[in-house]
C-alpha cells in the first residue's frame, strides 16, 4: 500500500510540474494566459485549469472544508488499513491508490490553493465542445482505488466476515 501509495504521489507531482512549466500562466516568461496542447485533436488535450473545489470544484468557496476532509479520510483510510484483517495485496492496492491521489491533490491545497488539473477530455458535436470536467493524475488514482474497491466490496468475498469453519477455538477460561 505504502508502495502504490508513494508511486502514485510521486508521478502526481512531477506530472503537475510537468504542466505547470508548460501550461500555466507566466507573466515573465510571456504568457499572461492559460495555454494548451493538443494530443488527440477532438478529443483529447493537456490544458492548465485551477479547481479550488472537491470534485468537479464543489464546495470551492469552502476550501478549509476540504483540507480538513480530505485529512481524516487520508488518516482514516490508513487506520483502517493497518487494522484490518484483510491484507491482500489487491486491498492495500485499492487503498495505495487512495491515499496517493488524496495526499497529491491536498499538497497541491497547501501548497497553492487550488489543485492543478491538465487533463482535458472532450469532443465536438454539431460544433459544440462537450466535455468532461479537467482532471489530472491523483483523480484517476482516486477513481480507479475507489472503483477497485467497490468491485471487491460488491462482487468478491474478501471483506466477507470469517465463517464458523474459519473462526478459531475459543480458548478455555483458566480456573484460579
Amino acid at each position: 500500500m505504502i508502495l502504490t501509495a508513494e508511486f502514485v504521489l510521486v508521478l502526481d507531482l512531477y506530472t503537475k510540474h510537468l504542466a505547470k512549466e508548460n501550461l500555466a500562466p507566466a507573466l515573465e516568461r510571456g504568457y499572461p494566459y492559460p495555454r494548451w496542447i493538443e494530443v488527440i485533436p477532438g478529443y483529447f488535450d493537456f490544458r492548465w485549469a485551477e479547481n479550488r473545489g472537491a470534485a468537479f470544484s464543489f464546495m470551492e468557496e469552502f476550501p478549509w472544508v476540504i483540507l480538513m476532509v480530505s485529512s481524516v479520510m487520508i488518516f482514516g483510510i490508513l487506520i483502517w488499513s493497518f487494522v484490518m484483517r484483510q491484507k491482500q495485496p489487491i486491498v492495500q492496492l485499492s487503498f495505495g491508490l487512495i491515499i496517493g491521489g488524496a495526499v497529491g491533490n491536498l499538497i497541491d491545497r497547501v501548497r497553492y490553493g487550488y489543485v492543478i488539473d491538465f487533463l482535458h477530455a472532450y469532443f465536438i458535436r454539431n460544433g459544440k465542445e462537450h466535455f468532461w470536467p479537467t482532471f489530472n493524475v491523483a483523480d484517476m488514482a482516486i477513481v480507479g482505488g475507489i472503483g477497485l474497491f467497490m468491485y471487491l466490496t460488491a462482487f468478491t468475498t474478501i471483506f466477507d466476515p470469517p465463517s464458523a469453519e474459519e473462526a478459531p477455538e475459543p480458548q478455555a477460561e483458566p480456573l484460579l
